[in-house]
């Protein structure tokens, strides 16, 4: 019988019971060679080092997709309160409080946000069995993921809606009114 490896449990650290280890394994077998004292963590972190690096690298992408999104949420609400300048000035004249504007513009992109959350889980739960090769220790149809990931997405989508919304509340109805398009 041939033997490539001996795994041993301690209770302190490995290497400094390396020397023993030796000594008692020469004793119980003259030929036997013990050619490294590895800890198991150390082969475990070996093996799962790319794997860490590319998850490390997938986060790091999502944020920036997530940073990307908001900005791009964010632009695209300011630029609808740029166009709807007039309506908001008018609506502040004939006596629209802030929070009416805020609730206008905010309600809206929310409205579109939860749209295009169902739309993305939609298409997210349809083409989820493609990805199953990718995923280790999760189902590609995990409830706790899917309603987590959509959570964050809809905060981060109400946080940056909600931003521009409030600028569109610092409009002043008469330089509104006199803007000419």
């Amino acid at each position: 019988m041939r033997l490539n490896h001996l795994v041993i449990r301690t209770r302190g650290e490995p290497a400094q019971l390396a020397a023993a280890l030796r000594s008692e394994v020469q004793q119980a077998d003259p030929n036997f060679v013990v050619e490294s004292v590895t800890p198991l963590r150390g082969l475990v972190d070996d093996v799962m080092g790319p794997w860490r690096f590319n998850l490390a690298m997938a986060t790091l992408l999502a944020a920036l997709a997530t940073g990307l999104a908001a900005v791009g949420l964010f632009g695209t609400v300011a630029y609808g309160v740029t166009r709807r300048t007039k309506e908001i000035g008018v609506r502040r004249a004939l006596g629209a409080q802030a929070v009416d504007v805020l609730r206008l513009v905010w309600g809206h992109a929310f409205v579109l946000t939860l749209l295009g959350a169902a739309i993305g889980l939609g298409v997210a739960l349809t083409v989820s069995e493609l990805l199953r090769p990718l995923l280790f220790g999760v189902a590609p149809r995990e409830a706790g993921v899917l309603a987590a990931l959509t959570a964050l997405l809809l905060a981060v989508c109400a946080a940056a809606s909600l931003l521009a919304a409030w600028r569109a509340t610092w409009i002043d109805p008469l330089a509104a009114l006199r803007e000419t398009e």
